[in-house]
Formats: C-alpha cells, structure tokens, sequence
C-alpha cells in the first residue's frame, strides 16, 4: 500500500482545495471611464459593444496572425441555459471581457458571467419576463451588456434597464423605459458613458414613436429623452401628416457610437408614408450627451435600407468600416438632404 505522509503540516486535502481556489478565482476589475476611452487600443480586454466608442470593432492584438490561425483549437465551451420562454434560442451577443470575467447576454435577455480561462460560471442574472412579450418583427434576442465601474447594465426585451452588480449578479437598480404593452422592446447593448447609460428601443413595427434616453448610471434616474420622429413645430415636421408622427416608428436598436461630446444612433427608416413617398426618421441622429438636441438629419425618399453601428462624423463624412454607411453619406441623388449642422449648446 502507498505509504502516507504522517508529518504534520496542512491536511492534503485541505491544501488541494486551497490551491485549486486560488487557480480558479476569478478578479472582478472595474471597469473606470478612463478604461472605455481607451479601450480600442487596449488589446487585454473588450469593454464594450464595439471595442471602443468609434465602434470601428478593430483589435490591435497581433498574436493570432493568417500563418498561425489554423492553430486555434477550443479551450472550453460553455451552453447557454434555456430560460423557457418559447423563440429565444437565437443569440446575437457580444462577449465583454475584464480581466478575468466575460459577460454575456442570453437571449432573451439573462447575462452570465465566465470564468475567461475556464469557462465556470460564476453567476447568472434571469429578469422575471412573460412568455407573452411583444416583439412584433423582430426574435426574442438581445446583443449584450455594458459595463462601467462596479456594474454590469443589461436592457431587457419587455423594455426595461437593469444595473447589476459586475461581482455577484445582485440587482442594483432597475426601471422601466418604455410599456411593451404597446410594443417597444429593448434588444440593444446598452452604451455607458461618463455616469450615463444610453439605450435605444425596437418596436417601429408595431407603431410606436421611437426615442434614445439617457439615465444616471448610480440611480436610473431618467436624465433626457429625445424622439426620433420629430413632434409638431420641431424641425422636419413639417414632412409628417397630421399624427402619424405619433406612431412613425425610428426604432434605435444598434448600440450607438461616441465623440468626447455627442453621441451617435442608426436605425431604420419608418414605414410610414406621405402622398406617396416614404418619409424617414433619421438615418443617423448625432446629440450632445448632455442636451437632448437634434444636429443633422438626414431623409432618404424611399426604399427600406439596413444600416450598421455609425461612427462619428466629420463634415458630411462618415468615418466608417461599413460601405453602406459611407456610401450614403456622401451620395449625391437628388432624394438625399443633408442639412447643415444646426447651432447648439452644451448643457
């Protein structure tokens, strides 16, 4: 029989669990303002829904290069829990990392957090959602999380924003942004700003008048909403019949971009028509983030059109990876108008 060691000192089993805790804890970092600034050229994480606030998704990481990426083999893999709600099998995360942490929404709208070398979960969120939510025109999906500071925001299909806390997963706050009763969702990852969380809504298919809201990111105290489709005496109602500006739609559910000053949305055109032209809401709306205040509009004549995460614009120029977006910007078809940059103050 093998022989035991009979010195005293710790229990060996003891000692096996003690090491194994200190080989798969997993440090739960903040994540400062200062670090979503610099996150496009911080290669160690990604810390946000595009890896920076130009949105330009681009990694300065060179290890993995054409020569070496038929080397890549799966470490770990990790299955997604089912929550029960029916059609939410489709997933459109974007996995953040910090640290040793990688959080990921799953759809509908739960979020986990993982062990980044081994793939444990160390905790999991799950909102109390119906199986009756509205999502007229679009799946049951959401497309990740923000983080800032201690805390991890999620916006949820049945239309509301949640903080959690980035180490357990505790709620820390939540609200409501907007009544899915009447079809408004939230599938966007949220964008966390400089003690702000801003997020867009879905729901233009079921009529609902689109809008981008700003809230506290300690309290949720709603700071500032501005609506996509332009109310009566503001500009560009003047292409909107009586009130069908009500239910123009404007959905803004791509996570938008960010300057040092202004934050930047795409979405969709609205379906709604005028003595036989299509009017749309913006294509890409541009605000300062601390006003609710339109700069640049632009109207497209017909046609639907699919767009992708903008980044911020010089002039009548579009810094961006997509065609499509750059291609508009710079179109010179008379159904086009690109109004000169309206004069504006920081609040």
């Amino acid at each position: 029989m093998p022989t035991q060691n009979k010195k005293p000192g710790v229990n060996a089993s003891l000692f096996a669990c003690f090491v194994f805790a200190l080989v798969s804890h997993s440090v739960v970092a903040d994540t400062p303002y200062a670090d979503l600034l610099a996150d496009e050229v911080n290669g160690a994480d990604w810390l946000s829904y595009s890896g920076g606030y130009k949105s330009e998704r681009f990694s300065p990481l060179t290890q993995i290069t054409p020569a070496n990426v038929d080397q890549l083999k799966v470490m770990w893999a990790y299955q997604m829990q089912s929550t029960g709600i029916s059609g939410a099998a489709l997933q459109e995360t974007t996995p953040l990392v910090a640290g040793d942490v990688m959080y990921i929404t799953e759809s509908p709208s739960s979020v986990s957090a993982l062990d980044v070398r081994t793939g444990r979960l160390l905790w999991h969120f799950v909102p109390d959602i119906s199986n009756e939510v509205l999502n007229i025109g679009f799946p049951r999906i959401n497309r990740g999380v923000a983080l800032l500071d201690d805390k991890v925001y999620v916006a949820t299909l049945d239309a509301r924003l949640f903080a959690l806390d980035a180490g357990t997963g505790a709620v820390r706050w939540e609200t409501t942004v907007a009544d899915n009763d009447v079809g408004f969702s939230l599938t966007l990852a949220p964008l966390a700003l400089d003690g702000k969380i801003i997020v867009g809504v879905s729901g233009a298919e079921a009529g609902v008048r689109g809008f981008v809201d700003a809230y506290d990111a300690d309290t949720g105290e709603q700071l500032w909403r501005t609506f996509t489709v332009p109310a009566p005496g503001e500009p560009g109602s003047e292409t909107w019949q009586g009130d069908d500006w009500q239910t123009g739609g404007g959905s803004t559910w791509l996570t938008g971009s960010y300057d040092p000053e202004r934050v930047y949305f795409t979405g969709p055109p609205v379906t709604r028509r005028r003595t036989g032209m299509a009017i749309s809401a913006p294509a890409t709306i541009c605000l300062p983030v601390r006003c609710w205040h339109w700069i640049r509009t632009p109207v497209r004549c017909s046609g639907i059109f699919n767009t992708r995460p903008t980044t911020p614009m010089t002039g009548t120029q579009i810094r961006s990876p997509y065609s499509l977006m750059a291609s508009f910007a710079v179109s010179s078809a008379s159904c086009w108008r690109w109004p000169i940059a309206m004069p504006f103050t920081i609040c």
